[in-house]
């Protein structure tokens, strides 16, 4: 009689299973309309102050205007019903509420694939509390594989030059000489446009110690002496600094004139060009 009364019992739960899985294949049972639900006053207000700050709308927003689209048939197969489906659905509604650190312990799951990532990692950069890039460069680290667009390597790079200028410009090389060269420019524009102080002292210092090559060392001259970069504070003094430090002597004093006038860190460009005349003789160029 025991195994009896088991059977039934495990026949029951398989019942029961079978009806959730088809529950979820059903794509009206998913998606139901209670004619007689609503949201309070303040539930409504919230979304509305959300969907504004998030700028490109809700995650969900985006959900149902791709499930509008999609066969009721093909829904379950498209998002792998349910168990992927309720950990990305739960990472997206943290997303919509702005609980951006809990959204991303959802999103980053390995079993997950991406969805909307670039509007994700785009809202992680725009809402980082005080410049704090960890929970952006998780998200990066994470779905990179998938984010191959410009303005995705673009959303990448601003990462990874708010966090390390090493990190970016070695990322920089990994990508297609035209794509490292934009990159490249890139970084250099981000830490000369840094605001005065130590942080930005710190890491332009890091910058121009990084090993160039001689075709980065061009990029670097080309776009602060001709190009964009030549308006960005410091460019000519970052320019000098990095011929000195790599023993252009010569190029420094020819390029040095637009530069007497000004101080880094208590040092005349005027007094230091001096001393590289004195220093290097008859090998220096005409005044």
């Amino acid at each position: 009689m025991g195994d009896t009364e088991e059977a039934s019992s495990s026949k029951r739960r398989l019942r029961a299973t079978r009806q959730v899985l088809d529950d979820f294949n059903d794509f009206d049972h998913v998606f139901a309309f209670q004619s007689d639900y609503s949201y309070d006053s303040k539930t409504v207000g919230l979304i509305l102050s959300n969907r504004q700050s998030l700028k490109e709308g809700l995650f969900y927003d985006k959900l149902l205007a791709l499930f509008n689209i999609l066969p009721a048939e093909d829904f379950a197969d498209r998002f792998h019903l349910p168990g992927k489906y309720a950990i990305a659905m739960r990472g997206l509604w943290y997303m919509d509420r702005m609980q951006f650190q809990i959204a991303v312990e959802y999103l980053t799951q390995p079993s997950l694939g991406t969805t909307f990532p670039e509007d994700i990692l785009s809202t992680l950069i725009h809402h980082a509390p005080a410049n704090d890039m960890t929970l952006p460069l998780a998200y990066c680290t994470t779905v990179s594989p998938d984010l191959t667009s410009s303005k995705a390597i673009d959303m990448i790079h601003s990462v990874l030059c708010r966090v390390s200028v090493s990190e970016a410009f070695y990322s920089s090389r990994t990508y297609v000489e035209h794509v490292h060269k934009r990159l490249f420019e890139q970084l250099v524009t981000h830490t000369l446009s840094l605001p005065p102080g130590d942080e930005r002292g710190a890491k332009c210092a890091e910058l121009i110690n990084q090993p160039f090559t001689a075709e980065e060392e061009a990029w670097l001259d080309d776009f602060l002496l001709q190009g964009e970069g030549k308006i960005l504070s410091g460019a000519k003094d970052t320019l000098m600094t990095r011929w000195v430090g790599t023993g252009k002597y010569q190029k420094a004093i020819a390029e040095g004139a637009g530069v007497s006038g000004r101080r880094v860190d208590g040092v005349s460009w005027d007094v230091l060009q001096h001393g590289l005349r004195d220093g290097l003789g008859h090998y220096a160029l005409p005044s």
